[in-house]
Parts: structure tokens; C-alpha cells; sequence
């Protein structure tokens, strides 16, 4: 039996079906069409004030570093707010072991901003940058501070915001140089503590952002410089550790007994490019370097390990036919077992006109060979705890750096090895910070006169390092109209 009443209300109830369908299609792409341009709209307004503040910064930094007095900026962004903050930002350089012992703070200050915000999103110009901050916390940066980092060199003139107020929507900025620049470092007129001086010889300088977009600045410090940079999310900082020289690369006047020859910044693998010294008696040594026993030493890791490169008297003693023998020691392990290598009369005297002798001391000499050989106890200076006293390694295998495979040497394999590879591969394992301490026999007033020795050192640099630094303070005062 066929039902006709069903049959014919299936029309009109398709249709109706339908109909609803494409009301909420319609409806939901309404809805959704809104939202994205809505989004859309935010996003342009947002990149507008980007690009204002980029605008913004170039500038302020004309008047910040006195180039014109006031200047006016248009500010876009008609969907957000802009708000001058003089407390947003903290910068301190901090000078670590300036003296060797000593720290000291060059500088703190609040580095202050212009912010702008919206729908918690910010962007804002800080210490001469702008920088960007989304609401998942991210960072990156928008256009970089005045903070630049070339050849060892770090010039970093910190501009600051002060000011109040805020405002909604588009404006303008007046921008106006709150006071003359003030020279931070070098200040020559700072006599104590001798920290605010160029070149630095000492320690390590340290810049310290704290900032709501300390992750930007982060990645900054990474891109521009080889520093050391470190981030702590606890509280919104960015550390940058630049190491300073010390003594070299270059000439250098030879320290005192008990001084060092301060390596600092030094690349990873064999460095050291060329090292040589020149040693002159003291004026009261008739014969000429007789009573020579002169070295260079260094230790970390509480003693375990050390280096002792040794120089002594070899044959003659008379000007032209004065010979120093070398040695070389190294102990990782406190000294329980040790590694020797000896050259005899491995330089020669030098005398001038006068008949006054030199020795030089060429230690990257790639000629000299050198050969594995235990020295026995109280072959070195007494006066420095690397006495070999412990066990002769034989054989030994000299570790790999970069550049440099693993090599053994003694019983059964090569006994000699060229004395710059040596020289540069024992300074290496002290990584990139070496103190070369200086030590003689006879203690001042010895067979060596320190005041009269020099010596040169080059190499490659880690990137790491700072050898000259300019720090000002430029202060600017913004008003939105």
C-alpha cells in the first residue's frame, strides 16, 4: 500500500533543510570572515606602530647623541596604546677582576621605553633598539640598539628614556636631548680604581639587560658579538661576558718575577700563532747568563694541572757561544705522573756592538725538534711546586685539539715532536684564559733582568674578547602631543 501523504511532505521539509544549512553556513562565515579581519586589521595596526617606532628610533638617536636638539615623530597604531615607562629596563657593565681580585660597576642605570601595546602584544624602543614581545612571552628584534662590538672593540652609548604619560590611538612624539652626553669610560680622570682605562689588561666586562624583551636582546648579543651569553628567565634577564686580553697579542714589556703572561680570548685548538722572548741579564752578571735557570708556568684546577716551560744554561757563557737549553713539563693529575720533553741548547746568545748579550727565545720555532725524555726530580725551578717528582708517562699519548690528531710517543713510538707544536698544544689544553707566570732561579735581581726582557705573542682570537671599550650615557625626554 502506497502512503501519498508521506510522499508529498518530503519536498517541502528538503527544502527547509537546505535552507537552514546555508542560513548557518552564512551566518558562521559572517562570524569567521569578522574574526579574520579583525585579526587582520590588528596585525596591520601593530606592524604600523612597528614601523613608527622603527622611525621613532633613528630619530632619537640623532638627538640622543647630540646631531639636533628636538624632533617631532608621527606615531601610528589608531587601535593601541602608547605609554612613555622610565623605569622599564636596567643596564649594568660590571668590570670582574679588574685588579685581579677586584670587581667594580662602571655603570647602572634604568634604561626606560616608549611602549606601545595592544591585545597583549608590545612593541617598544629601548636603549636604542626596538624590540617586540607577543603574548606567548617571545621576543625578537625589530631594529638594533646602539650597541656595537668590532675587532675587540665595544662602543655601546646607551640612550635613555625619561618622561611620562601615555596615550591612545595615533600621535606624535617630541623627542628633546634631556643633557649633554656624559663620557661613561674611558674616564681619565677616575685615577682609583684603575678600571675606567683603555686597554683593559684584566678580568672580563659583563653587560647586563634586564628587560621585558630580554630575549630579544639575546638574541641580539649572539648575532653581533662571540660572547658569552647567558639568559635567566626567573627574572627577565640577558648577560653578555666579553673577555679582556690581558698581555697580547703583540710586543709586551716581560713582568716581574712573580707577574704573569696574561693570554685571555684565546680560539679553541692550537692558538698560539707565533711566541718568542728576549732576555737580557741583569747589569750586574759579568758572565752572561751563567747562573741561568728562567720559566714560564701555569697551573689550574687547584694545581692538577700544570705547565712548566723552562729555560737553563747550556753550553758557554761568554756572549757568542751562550747556549740555553729548553724543557718542557706537563702534569694533569697533580703531579703523580708527568710528561717531559727536553731540547739542549736549543738557543743561542745574541751579542750587539757593545758586546751586551741577548738570548732569544723563539718557542713556536718550527725547525726545533724536541725529544721525550724523562727530566728527573729538581730539574726545574725550585720555586714552583711542578717539580717532577712524580712518574715518568712512558709511553704517552698526547691528545687530539682541532686540527690536531691524537699522537703517542715514547717506548715504542716516535720519541721526538717539533717544539711549536708542543708549545702551542700544552698551552691549549689550559683553554682560553692562560696565565704564564714568571719565575728565576735567583729571584730578583737574578741572572735575568725582567725590566730589560720583552717578548711577542700572537693568536687567534675566540671572539670572546675586549681589548677597548666606549661607554656615554644619552639622555632623551619624550612627550606625546
Amino acid at each position: 500500500m502506497v502512503r501519498v501523504g508521506v510522499r508529498g511532505q518530503s519536498g517541502p521539509l528538503g527544502f527547509a533543510l537546505v535552507l537552514g544549512i546555508t542560513m548557518i553556513g552564512a551566518v558562521a562565515a559572517a562570524v569567521l570572515g569578522g574574526a579574520a579581519l579583525t585579526d587582520t586589521q590588528q596585525t596591520a595596526e601593530f606592524d604600523q606602530a612597528q614601523q613608527a617606532l622603527t622611525q621613532f628610533d633613528s630619530t632619537a638617536s640623532q638627538v640622543a647623541l647630540g646631531r639636533t636638539d628636538t624632533q617631532t615623530v608621527a606615531l601610528g597604531g589608531a587601535e593601541g596604546t602608547y605609554r612613555i615607562d622610565p623605569d622599564a629596563g636596567y643596564v649594568t657593565i660590571k668590570h670582574y677582576n679588574y685588579s685581579g681580585t677586584s670587581d667594580h660597576v662602571i655603570y647602572e642605570n634604568d634604561l626606560g621605553a616608549v611602549v606601545y601595546e595592544q591585545d597583549g602584544r608590545s612593541v617598544a624602543y629601548q636603549g636604542g633598539g626596538v624590540w617586540s614581545s607577543y603574548g606567548d612571552g617571545t621576543g625578537r628584534i625589530v631594529s638594533p640598539p646602539e650597541f656595537h662590538y668590532r675587532g675587540a672593540t665595544l662602543t655601546f652609548p646607551m640612550v635613555r628614556v625619561t618622561g611620562s604619560g601615555g596615550i591612545s590611538g595615533s600621535s606624535s612624539a617630541v623627542v628633546r636631548q634631556s643633557a649633554p652626553t656624559n663620557v661613561v669610560f674611558p674616564d681619565p680622570s677616575v685615577t682609583s680604581p684603575h678600571t675606567y682605562q683603555n686597554p683593559q689588561t684584566n678580568g672580563n666586562i659583563q653587560v647586563k639587560i634586564e628587560s621585558r624583551y630580554y630575549e630579544a636582546w639575546a638574541s641580539y648579543f649572539r648575532e653581533r658579538t662571540a660572547g658569552r651569553v647567558t639568559t635567566y628567565d626567573s627574572n627577565e634577564t640577558v648577560r653578555v661576558k666579553l673577555v679582556s686580553l690581558g698581555i697580547g697579542p703583540g710586543s709586551f714589556d716581560m713582568p716581574g718575577e712573580g707577574g704573569a703572561v696574561e693570554l685571555r680570548g684565546l680560539s679553541s685548538g692550537h692558538a698560539i700563532d707565533e711566541f718568542n722572548i728576549t732576555l737580557r741579564p741583569t747589569q750586574g752578571d759579568s758572565a752572561n747568563f751563567n747562573n741561568l735557570q728562567w720559566s714560564l708556568y701555569a697551573e689550574s684546577g687547584n694545581g692538577q694541572k700544570r705547565l712548566e716551560i723552562h729555560l737553563r744554561q747550556g753550553d758557554g757563557g761568554n756572549c757568542d757561544d751562550l747556549t740555553a737549553d729548553m724543557m718542557i713539563y706537563y702534569t694533569d693529575d697533580g703531579g703523580s705522573s708527568y710528561q717531559s720533553w727536553v731540547k739542549e741548547d736549543a738557543f743561542r746568545g745574541q751579542c750587539n756592538a757593545d758586546n751586551e748579550v741577548r738570548l732569544v727565545a723563539n718557542l713556536t720555532n718550527a725547525s726545533q725538534s724536541m725529544s721525550y725524555q724523562s727530566i728527573g726530580n729538581n730539574a726545574l725551578l725550585s720555586t714552583t711546586p711542578a717539580k717532577a717528582n712524580g712518574a715518568f708517562l712512558d709511553p704517552v699519548t698526547i691528545a687530539s685539539h682541532p686540527g690536531h690528531g691524537a699522537n703517542q710517543y715514547g717506548s715504542g713510538h716516535p720519541t721526538s715532536e717539533k717544539m711549536d707544536f708542543l708549545v702551542r698544544h700544552y698551552i691549549a689544553n689550559f683553554g682560553n684564559e692562560v696565565d704564564l707566570e714568571v719565575y728565576d732561579k735567583n729571584g730578583n735581581g737574578g741572572s735575568v733582568s725582567e725590566g730589560l726582557s720583552s717578548g711577542n705573542i700572537r693568536y687567534g682570537g675566540s671572539g670572546q674578547y675586549v681589548t677597548y671599550m666606549h661607554v656615554t650615557e644619552n639622555e632623551v625626554t619624550v612627550e606625546f602631543r
